[in-house]
């Protein structure tokens, strides 16, 4: 997995997967998992650094799935048939077709600059 941030710095941590990386504007990070075969299943963690007014509102998800699923959730995606929506209906992309971004705000509230 390749991890930067945009804003401010982000540390990706899931503790079932014993590791923390820091997710550092203008830099690529690189974070390495492999899930055990017998243990698909949701997986959670958080932004471990406190990054601003809504780092409380930072989860983490990693649904790691059966090899089968994966694969099968894999040819969805490269021949275009994936709509990139999860299965609660929520959707990575904003509705101009954008990433969405997390709002940066300083420790006091406002708007970061820069």
């Amino acid at each position: 997995m390749l991890l930067t941030a945009n804003d401010v710095i982000h540390a990706w941590w899931v503790p079932d997967f014993g590791m923390k990386r820091d997710a550092i504007p203008g830099f690529i990070n690189e974070m390495w998992i492999s899930v055990d075969a017998d243990k698909p299943g949701t997986y959670r963690g958080q932004c471990a650094e406190l990054c601003g007014a809504d780092h409380g509102f930072m989860p983490i998800v990693v649904v790691a799935k059966p090899k089968a699923e994966f694969e099968a959730w894999l040819e969805e995606q490269k021949d275009g048939s994936g709509s990139g929506a999860r299965r609660d209906g929520v959707n990575a992309m904003s509705p101009r077709g954008e990433p969405r971004r997390p709002r940066a705000r300083t420790a006091e509230g406002h708007r970061a600059a820069g």
